[in-house]
């Protein structure tokens, strides 16, 4: 994606992200998809947290529908449509703008 272009959706959402993922195509290829991301809020948070619960998935795939720009949707969309389980490492890495850590340790005082 070029500068220009990068420039023109930062002026439109704000922050942005770029979030890679790679899926296997139907002929068994690797296949690497990515989308621009808007900034995540605290409601989006919530919200994941609040459905998480009930229905994993569908809160993965809510999660992600619901903080890409609108120009990636259709094709995010699409995406999820052949490969569903590809919500899940999408939102993984969102989740990580949020504060999500693998690293986080505990030490007793």
């Amino acid at each position: 994606m070029d500068k220009n272009r990068i420039d023109e959706l930062k002026a439109k959402h704000g922050k942005i992200y770029l979030i890679t993922t790679t899926v296997v195509d139907e002929d068994g290829e690797d296949k690497e998809v990515e989308f621009i991301f808007k900034k995540p809020s605290v409601l989006t948070y919530n919200r994941f947290i609040k459905d998480a619960s009930k229905k994993p998935a569908q809160a993965f795939k809510n999660l992600v529908i619901s903080g890409i720009i609108d120009e990636d949707r259709e094709r995010l969309e699409k995406i999820l449509e052949e490969f569903p389980a590809a919500a899940s490492s999408i939102a993984k890495e969102y989740l990580r703008l949020m504060g999500l850590s693998d690293i986080t340790n505990l030490k007793i005082l």
